[in-house]
């Protein structure tokens, strides 16, 4: 099949780093919210670069295409935005925090929605209702235990993370998202 997405890699990546980082928040629980900020930082940058290149890379069969970039900019820019703002308090981290997950979530609802029926949105929709719920229940209560939003930061990245590998492995296997 000709047809298949370009960017299933990077589909791929994005989810491999997100379950990364969530392993890293389990596995380090007494992190310091520095080392938590930078390790926060770095995986929104990351994931907003390999959006935006996956983005681009599949201009020629997306027709919402700026959608995926313009969501890969937004996150490349939080990204930088925390690595580069040292005093930032908690509470802010938080903010931000939401702020890209609902930022994240609804270009992929929006990307659901103009793909419903195509094979594979399954998990766009999941992964797009996880976000929005996460950005939505950290806007709702900022205040919760720093470990308890620390797990849930844990548990987002991986499920946000396996979402994503699944999506991957469908684009792979030649299953375009994209086309019918």
């Amino acid at each position: 099949m000709e047809n298949i997405s370009k960017a299933w890699w990077a589909m791929m990546i994005r989810g491999l780093l997100s379950v990364l980082f969530g392993i890293l928040v389990f596995a380090y629980p007494g992190l310091s919210l520095a080392t938590m900020i930078i390790f926060f930082s770095v995986f929104v940058l990351v994931s907003g670069l390999f959006t935006s290149v996956g983005a681009f890379c599949n201009r020629n069969q997306d027709p919402d295409w700026s959608l995926h970039l313009i969501e890969g900019i937004i996150g490349f820019i939080i990204g930088l935005l925390i690595l580069t703002w040292p005093g930032i308090s908690g509470f802010m981290l938080l903010l931000l925090i939401a702020a890209w997950a609902m930022a994240s979530g609804f270009m992929q609802l929006v990307a659901a929605i103009k793909l419903r029926g195509s094979k594979g949105t399954f998990w766009l929709w999941l992964g797009a209702i996880v976000s929005i719920l996460f950005g939505l229940y950290i806007f709702r209560f900022p205040a919760s235990g720093a470990l308890a939003i620390a797990w849930l930061i844990g548990i987002y990245a991986i499920v946000f993370g396996l979402l994503f590998i699944f999506l991957g492995f469908k684009l792979k296997k030649g299953n375009n998202i994209f086309r019918g």
